[in-house]
């Protein structure tokens, strides 16, 4: 029935006036909700000015002007364009037969025709660095850094995803250490590694008060520096711990069958094909302390001398004195030179 009533949508919607009014009034709240919370405008505002002109730079919800301005003709016209059989992944996952799904699938699908025409990619993107404030009615200040990196699938993901759990992926991360146990600068502070097809990036997300904002910054782009120059190399007990944590991580997320469907569609996406749970355990262990050392000081060379600041704080000299955080930027920028 699930299939059927999928196949009904993806084939058979009205797409009624009232309706899309409707959802373009629930989208517009959640937008605005959304801007009332510093964290996700401080990441929001680091994508935006990293890929400034690429699709990857755009909110997904899109801006409240833009839901405003749609109208029923345009949501038609879109998934008439996009929503073609060449483009679909369907992934399931759980207590199933794969045989009777794809029936099932090709039962619901029949009819939905391809248009036949070939997709044309975006140029890829181009990384842009620099200082990007936004000043509001908050006490705290909301800081995003990012870091070029490499793209979903490129072969060093697994020492990339290393990397950033032994900055900030946890409670015995470098930064958490640092920043939050050892002198109480931040009130959280953490790394992910963000990919998509043709880019990627490191990035670093915290909160602090105004008054320690560059020292917090200073502080991260020091350990930065100093992985890049080979001042603070990741030692075999680090590298350990956050094998152990991205392993468990992973297989404690494969227990949720949600989360296995997702994983299912992405690398079908990605790599055309699904990577097995023992095989991405024994690419993570593999990884030894030279190569993660290596890629790590070639990665963060590159990327520290150009890295993306987005700062969502109050209206404040600390925050909003544009000059001075690019002093900061400058005086780390001739540490490899």
């Amino acid at each position: 029935y699930l299939i059927d009533l999928m196949g009904d949508i993806l084939i058979d919607s009205q797409f009624a006036e009232s309706s899309v009014y409707q959802e373009k009034d629930i989208i517009i709240r959640e937008i605005s909700t959304q801007l009332d919370q510093p964290d996700i405008c401080a990441h929001e505002r680091m994508k935006s000015h990293i890929w400034r002109g690429h699709p990857l730079g755009r909110a997904i919800g899109g801006t409240i002007s833009s839901v405003a301005q749609l109208q029923r003709q345009d949501v038609i016209d879109f998934f008439s364009k996009n929503y073609q059989p060449r483009r679909l992944i369907i992934a399931a996952a759980g207590n199933l037969n794969h045989q009777d799904v794809v029936t099932n699938i090709s039962d619901a699908f029949w009819n939905m025709l391809d248009d036949g025409k070939s997709d044309t990619s975006p140029p890829p993107p181009i990384f842009r660095g620099g200082i990007s404030i936004e000043c509001k009615g908050v006490t705290h200040v909301y800081f995003s850094i990012a870091i070029k990196a490499a793209s979903y699938t490129s072969s060093d993901r697994y020492i990339i995803h290393l990397l950033t759990t032994i900055l900030g992926g946890g409670l015995s991360s470098r930064l958490f250490r640092k920043l939050r146990q050892e002198t109480g600068m931040v009130y959280e502070i953490s790394s992910e590694y963000q990919a998509y097809k043709h880019d990627g990036v490191i990035v670093i997300e915290g909160s602090t008060t105004p008054e320690l904002l560059h020292p917090v910054l200073s502080s991260i782009l020091l350990e930065l520096h100093g992985i890049a120059l080979g001042m603070l190399p990741i030692d075999a007990e680090e590298l350990w711990i956050a094998k152990m944590q991205l392993k468990g991580r992973h297989l404690i997320s494969q227990e949720n069958s949600h989360t296995c469907m997702s994983s299912l569609a992405t690398q079908t996406f990605y790599f055309g094909k699904f990577i097995e749970s023992e095989e991405i355990c024994l690419k993570i262990e593999k990884v030894d302390i030279d190569q993660i050392n290596v890629i790590s000081k070639k990665l963060l060379q590159k990327g520290v001398n150009n890295p993306a600041i987005s700062i969502v704080g109050p209206q404040c000299d600390p925050v909003c004195n544009t000059h001075s955080l690019e002093n900061i930027l400058k005086e780390f920028s001739q540490l490899n030179h």
